[in-house]
């Protein structure tokens, strides 16, 4: 039969770099929800000359949504209402309510001059244009 000498201070150290690794690891975008709280879901659509950042907010008014820049962060943030009476007896309720703000770190610099937004169907779009550095810009140079 096989002998392994069990050493419990090393596996306790390669547990607490396992774990470090898996935090350090662990995607920004992933959200756990816990309880009621509101957070809206996020997506961002790159193309050669735009971000599209695409933010879920179904149920709530456009009244309720401010959005703004901050360096190279988008903040949406607002609430979302609950809809029922008051006085009325919720026997079943699924749905989040509550103050939400997330904030977007952009992938790109991008023109704050040149910035739209739309909300439709309970989706805010947003476009955002992106600015090309001179130095990646493709110049033809002709030759005498």
């Amino acid at each position: 039969m096989p002998h392994f000498k069990f050493e419990p201070r090393k596996e306790l150290e390669y547990l607490s770099e396992r774990m470090k690794q898996f935090v350090e690891e662990f995607p920004e975008s992933f959200q756990v929800e816990f309880g009621k709280e509101y957070a809206p879901r996020v997506e961002i659509v790159q193309t050669d000359n735009n971000v599209h950042v695409n933010i879920e907010l179904p149920g709530v008014d456009r009244s309720d949504i401010s959005l703004t820049i901050k360096d190279n962060t988008l903040i949406v943030s607002g609430e979302k209402k609950l809809i029922a009476d008051e006085n009325a007896n919720i026997t079943l309720s699924e749905r989040a309510y509550g103050p939400f703000n997330r904030e977007i770190l952009l992938p790109e610099k991008v023109d704050r001059e040149k910035i739209q937004a739309k909300f439709d169907a309970g989706v805010l779009t947003v476009t955002l244009v992106k600015i090309v550095p001179d130095s990646a810009r493709e110049i033809n140079i002709d030759i005498d």
